[in-house]
């Protein structure tokens, strides 16, 4: 048997194939999930510069029947440490007690208030019309906007985001993450989430904005009326995020804000529901993003596989040569040692679970997940449209 261990010309043209394919995601992706952490240590080193002087901010929270989280998380909103806000709660035809939870509320913070969206306004994205009555009565002309469900982890949350509003800036996207509930797949779900976050925010950093999360994002009313909101996808129920940034947003009116006192943890009762629903929702509106990052999404996409497949064919070829079973696991262990290194490096900065488990699953199945719900999106695109244009 020993005697079958070759270096045979198809060992060779392994060796190079799987080669290339590794040099490019290493060329590709690593400096992609890299840059945010890069970001990060130069802000903490002092490179990054903020206002001199903090801007009032008007806080707008879309509420649809949140009463309990209301109840639980907007104190966190209204006792945060900043010298001029306000915080606007839009309420979504809310059928629970959310009123008499506002209006308790109210009693104790005088900066709160409330409007709602008219129950006739059926064939329109109610979320985008909620967000529009709250530009429009916002008092200051920074709006940072969140749900009903976001708990910001810090009380600097308002300071650090609206601290990135130099001469220039009209857009600020910040970062959102699952809250730990401790439900099953949670660990697979929270580093999808952090994989899709750090990509937008990565194109962000580069000077390339296509995207943002809806749960933690700022900009300038100004910005919104010079834009007219939300004109151009009325059509869609979905995009008040995504879209609107990826229209207005460019390389010299866009920061981002990484800060560990930043972030916002959105919490849900069901955690694989919510993350199905985000799926879909923002497959439902990719097509209409810049290319760019959808093509980045195809090479990653075909390289893993691409390493799979060869990996694959090194395990069936094993049976004629063992040579190919010693370098078929010596390149897997290579590639999970290396998204173990990336993988500690980013937990350092973002919260994770289970790292090892997660990254392999990750690794394995993200792809096709993606795919899942894409195909799942396709089948079901029409449930995104409020009408049809012509």
């Amino acid at each position: 048997m020993m005697g079958n261990f070759l270096f045979t010309p198809d060992v060779f043209v392994w060796m190079i194939a799987v080669g290339v394919l590794l040099l490019l995601r290493a060329v590709i992706c690593l400096p992609l999930y890299g840059r945010p952490l890069r970001f990060l240590k130069k802000a903490s080193e002092g490179k990054v510069s903020y206002v001199s002087s903090l801007p009032g901010v008007s806080v707008i929270v879309y509420a649809q029947n949140d009463a309990e989280n209301l109840q639980s998380f907007l104190p966190d909103i209204l006792k945060q440490h900043y010298p001029a806000f306000e915080v606007i709660v839009i309420n979504d035809g809310s059928t629970d007690h959310t009123k008499e939870v506002m209006m308790n509320l109210q009693k104790e913070y005088p900066h709160l208030y409330q409007t709602f969206i008219p129950e006739e306004s059926r064939n329109l994205s109610r979320k985008k019309l909620a967000l529009t009555l709250g530009v429009k009565a916002a008092r200051y002309d920074i709006v940072l906007l969140t749900n009903a469900n976001c708990r910001p982890v810090s009380a600097r949350w308002i300071e650090t985001m609206a601290r990135n509003f130099v001469p220039g800036t009209e857009m600020v996207l910040g970062y959102g993450c699952f809250g730990c509930k401790k439900q099953s797949g949670d660990s697979y779900r929270m580093m999808d989430r952090l994989a899709w976050a750090l990509r937008y925010l990565s194109y962000a950093i580069k000077g390339r904005p296509y995207m943002g999360s809806g749960v933690n994002l700022a900009y300038r009313k100004a910005l919104f009326f010079e834009h007219k909101g939300f004109s151009d996808h009325l059509n869609l129920h979905f995009g008040d995020d995504d879209l609107f940034v990826n229209k207005v947003s460019t390389r010299t009116n866009t920061r981002v804000e990484l800060s560990p006192e930043s972030r916002v943890e959105e919490l849900f009762d069901d955690n694989r529901q919510a993350w199905v629903e985000q799926k879909l929702r923002y497959g439902f509106t990719a097509r209409f993003l810049r290319h760019a990052p959808r093509l980045f999404g195809a090479f990653e996409w075909i390289t893993r596989y691409g390493f799979f497949a060869l990996v694959g064919w090194a395990l069936y070829k094993g049976f004629s040569n063992p040579i190919f079973w010693v370098l078929g696991g010596s390149v897997l262990l290579l590639r999970f040692v290396v998204l173990l290194w990336v993988g500690y490096r980013i937990k350092r900065y973002f919260p994770l679970r289970n790292l090892p488990g997660a990254l392999l699953l990750f690794d394995l199945f993200q792809p096709i997940v993606d795919l899942y719900y894409r195909w799942v999106g396709a089948m079901n695109k029409k449930k995104n449209y409020t009408w049809k244009k012509k």
